[in-house]
């Protein structure tokens, strides 16, 4: 004789649940939010329930971030609202410490759910980060100006001077020289091709050696931002044949109010002799210097 027995479970759900074990059949977890009114309420919203009265709390715990039971917390505290939420008084607990704080539950009908709510900034994290100061200068060209030809303007190779910097009020660049104006290294009258005189000149109708300067835009960063705007200085913002001396002290030749990327100013060098300069070979030393206002 052949004997089968058919056994057909139900849906059951094991819980341990509020540090008890329990065996519900068709148990239904809940997703619930809550949240803290930094007083003595936590308001829990279920979701999926249109009148929470008509379904008892059995269950209720409160527990810290490391898991601690809030003592003198439990249902006897709940207040069932007649929509999808309920509210929890900690007032018997005394006050919550900012913290992470976990309430779970379980009801008559078999719902469960647990969630979270913050006091304070417990969730939040602080990130800082500290910019280094960025100050670069890029030389690049010297200025030759080939053979002088009296009565003649004379155009040197100009220089190329780039800059980058995270200054917040920008950056100033100098120029100074090492001599007045050009020479062969006597110092004497006839050995100088001398610096034009007064703020400027212009070599169309006068001699002398002097410069002119321009600036160009920056690039762009890679969050979009622009380098700020750089301007000439007056005394070296000129153009066609008008030049301005340089001085042994140093004079102020370009700058930004703000933060650049690859700031290029370009000088232009220009000298015109006459018949009496003598033969020879003529040189200046042209310093850069820059200084960032961070």
């Amino acid at each position: 004789m052949k004997i089968t027995i058919k056994k057909e479970l139900t849906t059951l759900a094991m819980l341990s649940v509020l540090g008890g074990l329990a065996l519900n059949v068709n148990a239904a977890a809940q997703t619930s939010t809550s949240s803290f009114d930094n007083v003595n309420t936590i308001t829990v919203t279920v979701a999926g329930v249109a009148d929470f009265q008509a379904d008892v709390l059995t269950s209720l715990k409160v527990t810290n971030q490391d898991g601690t039971a809030l003592t003198n917390v439990d249902v006897a505290d709940v207040t069932e609202n007649a929509d999808t939420t309920f509210t929890v008084s900690t007032s018997n607990h005394g006050v919550l410490s900012t913290g992470i704080y976990s309430v779970s539950f379980v009801t008559t009908a078999g719902k469960f759910g647990s969630s979270i709510f913050v006091v304070g900034n417990a969730n939040e994290v602080t990130v800082t980060a500290n910019v280094l100061p960025i100050l670069t200068m890029k030389v690049n060209g010297g200025a030759a100006f080939g053979d002088l030809v009296a009565g003649t303007i004379a155009t040197a190779t100009t220089t190329a001077i780039t800059v980058n910097t995270n200054a917040s009020a920008g950056y100033q660049l100098s120029v100074s020289n090492s001599v007045n104006g050009l020479n062969k290294g006597s110092n004497a009258a006839k050995d100088v091709i001398a610096a034009v005189a007064g703020n400027s000149t212009d070599l169309a109708s006068n001699f002398g050696y002097g410069i002119q300067a321009t600036v160009a835009a920056g690039s762009a960063g890679a969050a979009g931002w622009v380098s700020a705007t750089a301007a000439i200085d007056t005394a070296y913002d000129l153009s066609a044949e008008v030049v301005s001396p340089m001085t042994n002290s140093g004079s102020n030749l370009s700058s930004a109010p703000g933060a650049v990327i690859d700031q290029v100013t370009t000088v232009t060098y220009k000298a015109k002799i006459d018949a009496l300069q003598e033969t020879g070979t003529y040189t200046d030393t042209v310093i850069y210097s820059l200084t960032g206002a961070f």
